[in-house]
């Protein structure tokens, strides 16, 4: 009773479902095998007994076959979670390797950047190649607004002397 009542509420196991089906199976069968020794085995209730007995015994069937196939579906739902579990923990590793290798290449640019700077600083500080020469030109200088300023920003050249104009 107590098994087919968790049935009802959804809270039973596959497992106590197969029980209480094959248990009411047995009792059916052994209630039709008292009948028929007490009472006229040929009898209208004998034969609708009998018939009774075997569409519970067939309604068992059903029932324990839908609980074994609710436990086996149980049982690979629980492998596909498992391997899901595994796959996002697996998937998880092979992001932080991921995230480890990029961490080594910037390692290793920050590296080469830092080579080049090197290489830049002792060949413009003259351990290693000259600099190399720019022409030197001059700029003119600046009229109108800002007159007699030399705007030539090149310090290797001598300003130009200025002319002065006449006042006016």
């Amino acid at each position: 009773m107590k098994a087919a009542n968790e049935a009802a509420q959804g809270n039973a196991s596959e497992e106590a479902l197969i029980v209480a089906a094959q248990a009411v199976s047995a009792s059916t069968t052994q209630l039709v095998t008292a009948s028929t020794v007490k009472a006229d085995p040929n009898s209208e209730s004998q034969r609708k007994l009998r018939d009774a007995s075997s569409r519970v015994t067939q309604a068992t069937g059903q029932l324990v076959n839908a609980a074994k196939a609710a436990a086996q579906w149980e049982q690979e739902q629980s492998a596909v979670e498992q391997d899901e579990k595994y796959n996002l923990a697996e998937n998880k590793i092979k992001e932080m390797e991921k995230q480890m290798e990029i961490l080594r290449l910037e390692k290793a640019l920050e590296a080469a950047r830092s080579n080049l700077g090197k290489m830049r600083k002792d060949e413009y500080t003259g351990s290693g190649v000259a600099p190399v020469q720019q022409k030197q030109t001059q700029a003119p200088v600046g009229r109108g607004r800002g007159r007699g300023v030399n705007w030539n920003t090149n310090p290797n050249t001598k300003p130009q002397p200025q002319k002065s104009q006449p006042q006016q």
